[in-house]
Order: structure tokens, then sequence, then C-alpha cells
């Protein structure tokens, strides 16, 4: 329960997601015709598209659906005014486009009433926009009109406003947007390809069908796809991504380096691009270069699978003192991820004190994570098509805000805080350090002993190596003194803090 109970603090994601504008898939009235709810996805993706084409920066389609799939926010998309404030919070937009298809009041199938708004956060104004009637079959028309209103909004000149060019009839973009609805690739694949018999020539579509053949694994078709697609394409450095992607799944390794360090000089897709030569150069074992290349991806954005590849590369080349660092760095920042937690386990089983640090992390961690074997870490593309979000705790802003309540002498406050922040997230230094200092404040010193020695555990520093030092000469326990101010000055030779125990070494 406190972990449920501690979560509802502030949330932050990676820092790639830097759009201002999100478009949200437009309502649809439940009363309305089946045949028209599609037409609720079908303005938001239009509308997105053709936003960034007219350089508004606009979060993508695909990203805004992932967002919704893990606020458990489904088709038809009935998403509430307040909820979508919230949701572009929390993804760090700040304009919001949404509406409603209305039901029509024309008894006639065919007949579309628009509804839309744009609210701007930074302003905290609300506009609407005027209501666009449309047959169906004009539905191109209707888009094209609502985006007129949009960016008229944002001072761009009707005459310089660019329209995408979907090539699309308006069964095949029916078809087409009816297949984002679906979450099984395998559907979405049959019905791309049944647009793609009316729809030869549209950008769009074969991109889509490029992406399915990938996930699918059918690389041949995934070639014969790529060759449709224009160079002129809308989606030109995607496409490049997805050529890298197909040289790399073929075993042309070269081809695909080739392909990522081209994406890198036209500053495209860096976390990714790092990353995927890292591995790339790792499997050469060229790893000074790999290890550049995943320091540079985890420079632009926090990620596990990243760390996950720099640790496989660390413990390959027998840096395992370096791979715990940064393991513990990673458990930071993702506290449930299970492979790194499975690692985690196995350097506690290899380290002199494991007794008093299982019994410090057990508390905590699952028995079923606990373990002495060594994981096996399988390296790791990353893809730009792929969106799992995770909502984060902003730990760094934690540990601030329990220092200064520990600070302020409100000791029985800070052990119960300490309590929930460790069931969240038992990785944090800063935590076992504060809980060492508090059981030492209350004469227990055999409990601040594990405490100083797990958060010695998770980092190395000055201040936890003299936390655990001052233990061991209060506990009058010569051995561990020695033994611990001798590991300290290994680390920090200079330090006259540490230097002052060496006296009660003799």
């Amino acid at each position: 329960m406190k972990k449920i109970f501690f979560i509802i603090f502030i949330f932050f994601l990676y820092s790639f997601i830097t759009a201002q504008v999100i478009v949200f898939p437009f309502e649809v009235d439940p009363g309305e015709k089946k045949a028209h709810q599609w037409l609720g996805r079908a303005i938001s993706f239009y509308l997105t598209t053709s936003l960034q084409m007219n350089s508004v920066k606009a979060l993508q389609d695909d990203k805004v659906k992932s967002i919704l799939n893990l606020n458990n926010i489904d088709f038809p998309y009935n998403i509430t005014k307040a909820s979508k404030i919230k949701l572009a919070v929390d993804f760090n937009a700040n304009i919001i486009i949404g509406g409603e298809i209305l039901s029509s009041k024309v008894d006639s199938q065919s007949l579309v009433e628009v509804n839309s708004y744009i609210i701007d956060l930074k302003k905290r104004t609300q506009k609407y926009f005027p209501l666009i009637k449309g047959d169906v079959k004009d539905l191109f028309k209707i888009q094209n009109e609502l985006l007129n209103y949009i960016l008229k909004y944002f001072n761009r000149n009707k005459k310089d406003v660019s329209y995408p060019e979907l090539n699309l009839s308006n069964k095949g973009y029916e078809i087409f947007i009816k297949g984002f609805l679906l979450n099984d690739v395998s559907g979405r694949v049959k019905l791309f390809e049944k647009a793609y018999k009316v729809n030869l020539f549209s950008d769009f579509l074969n991109f889509e069908l490029s992406k399915c053949y990938l996930y699918e694994g059918e690389f041949n078709k995934l070639e014969i796809f790529l060759g449709k697609i224009s160079n002129k394409f809308f989606f030109k450095y995607e496409k490049s991504f997805l050529i890298a992607l197909l040289y790399y799944y073929k075993g042309d390794l070269r081809g695909a380096k080739n392909e990522f360090k081209r994406l890198l000089k036209e500053n495209q897709f860096d976390a990714e691009a790092n990353n995927n030569l890292g591995v790339l150069y790792l499997k050469e074992k060229k790893c000074e270069l790999a290890e550049k290349h995943f320091i540079h991806s985890l420079n632009v954005r926090k990620d596990s699978i990243v760390y996950l590849n720099y640790i496989k590369l660390l413990l390959i080349t027998k840096y395992k003192e370096r791979a715990s660092e940064v393991l513990n760095i990673a458990l930071f920042y993702f506290p449930d991820e299970k492979k790194l937690i499975d690692l985690f386990s196995y350097f506690l089983s290899k380290n002199d004190k494991e007794d008093l640090l299982f019994s410090v992390f057990k508390s905590y961690i699952p028995d079923i994570y606990m373990g002495d074997d060594e994981p096996d870490i399988q390296l790791s593309l990353k893809s730009i098509f792929d969106f799992e979000f995770k909502k984060r705790i902003d730990y760094s802003l934690e540990v601030s805000k329990i220092k200064n309540l520990y600070n302020s002498g409100n000791i029985k406050e800070t052990f119960e805080k300490l309590q929930d922040l460790l069931e969240v997230n038992p990785f944090v230094s800063e935590f076992h350090y504060l809980m060492s200092k508090i059981y030492s404040h209350m004469e227990q010193l055999s409990k601040a002993e594990m405490y100083a020695l797990s958060a010695l555990f998770l980092k190395k520093s000055e201040k936890n190596f003299l936390e655990l030092i001052k233990i061991y000469k209060s506990k009058g326990d010569k051995g561990n003194l020695i033994q611990i101010v001798s590991e300290a000055l290994e680390l920090f030779p200079e330090s006259k803090k540490i230097k002052k125990f060496m006296k009660f070494c003799k």
C-alpha cells in the first residue's frame, strides 16, 4: 500500500518528449453510426501530420496512441478535458488540440459536423473554432478547413500552408485509419494490404506497411516496400532508420553502421542511433568506440536497455567494478526493471559482506529476484518506432526533500518517509545513508552498519566511507575499521577526513 500511495508524486518522462502540441483523437458521439467512428482518429492523424509539415512542433500520432494506451484510454477515446490537460502536462505539451464528431441533425448517414478547440496551457486560454459541416466523401476538404483555422492560430498564412499528399482514396483512407485502431500487427497488415491494392502510390501507406513488415520479421517485403517510398517523402529520416534496421537484420553490419552514422550527421535520433552504433561496434569487439556511443546515448536520454548494453560491455571487458557502478546508476532511474534487479542480486552475491547486504535488500526486493547466477544480457538495438513510455519519480528531488527534512531535526518523520521511499526505490544511496545515520542516532549500531554498507555498495563516495568508518570505530571493531579505512584511502588518498581515522587503526 505504501508503494501505491507514494507513486502519486510528480511524474516525469524522458527528455526526448519535447513536443509543444498534442492532438488528441476526436471524440465520437456514442449515438453516431459505427461506420463513422473511425473519423475521430482520422482527423487527429491528419492534423498531427499536417502540423509537423508546417513546422509546428507536434507529438507524433503513434506516440499519442502509446500515451493513451499507457493510461488505459482506448477507442473511441472519450477523454475529459481535465484528463487531456493532465496528460499534456505529464508529457511536456503546452497546447492541446481536440474536438468531437457530432451526430448529424440531418437524416443522412454521410453528413458530419466537426466541433474543435485549442487549449493553450501557457496562456491559460481556450478557443473554439467554427463548426465545420460536410459530407464524409469530402473529408479531406473538412480536414483542410480545420487545419487552416488551427494554423491561423499559429499565425501561419493560408497561402503558405502545406497539405500532406496522402494519395489515398476516401475508402483507402478509411481502411488505413482503421488499421491504426488495431493493436494486433497481423490484423493491421491485412487492412493496410487491402488499402494498398487501390492506393499503390501512397508513401504514407507504404511506410506503415514497411514498419509492420519489420515487426513481423518479413524482411524481403520490408525491402520491397521501402523501395516504393519516394525520396522526397515526409518521413525521410524514418525511412533511413528502417533501412539501417533492415541492413542489421540481414547481417550487413557495415551497411547498418553507415546508415546510423549518416543519421547522426543529420542530428537525427541521437539516442537510438548512438545506442545502435554501440551495439554494432561491440559486435566488432571495438569496445572503446562502443562505450563512447553508449555514453552519448545515455547523455541524451536515460534508458534501461542502453544501460544494459553498456553493462554488458563492461562485463565483457572485465570491468566488473565499473559495471556495478553503472548498474546502480541505472537502478536509480529504473528501480522496477527486472533485468537490472537480477543483475544487482548477482553482484550482491559476489560481495564479501553479502549476508549483511542481503539482510537490507531482502526487505525491499522479492525473493524471486535473488540469485547468484550472472544473468544473460542480450545486446539490444533501439527502435524509434517503439514507444514504451514509463512514468517515473524524480528521485533527485526526493533526495533533496528528505535531506532537508533530516537536517531540520525531524528524525521520526524522516525515518517514516525513508521507509516509504525505500519501498518505491531501494537503490538510492542517499536513502540508505540517512537510515544509517538515524540508526546510529538511535544507538542501534548493528542496523546502522547494515545500512552504511548498503549505502557504500550503491555508491562508493567519501561520505559513505566515513559513515561506515565512524560506526566501526563506535563498535570498537578494529579489524573492519582497518579494512574499510584502507579501501577508502585507495579511492580517496588525499582525504583529510579519512586520514584522521588512521590513528585508530594502529
